[in-house]
Formats: structure tokens, C-alpha cells, sequence
């Protein structure tokens, strides 16, 4: 299943917000986002900060990629992972086992320091540490790499927004 959840950034629902003044002191919004525990925070691949919609954005008539268009690469890359897995057990990078990971989701020696930097400088968990690389493996596929680059280790990183948040600097 996939699911998907929503949290506003603070209490008042207006840090970091272009066009509105957020009422929350610091403290209060760390209180706020401690609410959400770090073991089910771990078990969410993704997350993201998701800025506020200004008035011309949502009523101009231009339109971004199609729905058809994004089916079709996902599609293709789903072809792509099932190819691979082809003599294994599961089918996608979400369902890589962890003592199969060094073999499907290999780093570079700059792609294993980054991941290393960001895993001490966010005190990362394994289970997060794992993610980032399936994340990363998947964003290698959708560019039709056959190998784990550096900026696809940096894109993976940056879907853990919250982990920052919590336990960054």
C-alpha cells in the first residue's frame, strides 16, 4: 500500500511562509513536530516540505508534465526493476532485502562519503541509511543509469527533509 500524510509545519501552520507571519516560537514548533515519533517517522521513505501555493501559480492556465507522461515513466522504470530482479525473489528497489543492497545499490567512493557525511551529521538509522540508497537506486533508474551516481544520492537525501528537521543541525 502507499500511504501518504500531511503535517503543517507549526502549530499556527505558517513557518517559513512567504505571505503570512507564523505567531510560533521556536520551542513551541519543536514541541509541535516531536509529537511525531522517530521510530514511525524511520519507517516513511519520503518526506517532504511542500511550500505554499501563491494565487497566480494555481489559477494561470500553464500546466506541468501530464499524468500520462509521468505513468509512462514510471511504467518503463518498473519494467526496468523487474528486469533486474528478474532472478530474485522481489521485483522492486522498495523490496530489496537488506543483505542484497551492496550488491544492487553500489556507491562510489564520493557517493559512500556523502552518505557517510549526512548519515553522522543527521545521526541516520540503519533503516534510514537503507532507504536512501532504494531511493537513490530509483532515481538512478528513472535516469537511465545503470549506476548509483553522486546526485542521486544527494536527491535521496533530500527526501528526508524531516530528519533534518528533527535531528539536524
Amino acid at each position: 500500500f502507499q500511504l501518504v500524510v500531511a503535517l503543517n509545519p507549526c502549530p499556527c501552520g505558517y513557518h517559513n511562509s512567504k505571505t503570512h507571519e507564523c505567531t510560533c516560537s521556536p520551542y513551541e514548533i519543536q514541541r509541535y513536530l516531536s509529537k511525531i515519533s522517530h521510530p514511525l517517522l524511520d519507517r516513511i521513505d519520503i518526506h517532504l516540505e511542500v511550500p505554499e501555493v501563491n494565487y497566480k501559480d494555481i489559477s494561470s492556465e500553464r500546466s506541468g508534465e501530464s499524468s500520462e507522461a509521468i505513468r509512462n515513466r514510471v511504467k518503463y522504470v518498473r519494467e526496468v526493476q523487474k528486469d533486474r530482479f528478474k532472478d530474485e525473489t522481489f521485483k522492486y528497489n522498495s523490496e530489496i532485502p537488506e543483505n542484497k543492497l551492496k550488491r544492487y545499490c553500489a556507491l562510489d567512493n564520493n557517493s559512500e562519503k556523502i552518505l557517510e557525511l549526512a548519515f553522522k551529521k543527521y545521526g541516520m538509522s540503519a533503516r534510514t541509511y537503507n532507504k536512501i540508497l532504494k531511493i537513490a537506486r530509483t532515481i538512478a533508474d528513472m535516469d537511465g543509469c545503470e549506476n548509483i551516481k553522486e546526485d542521486h544520492v544527494l536527491e535521496s537525501i533530500q527526501y528526508r527533509t524531516m530528519d533534518k528537521k528533527f535531528w539536524g543541525n
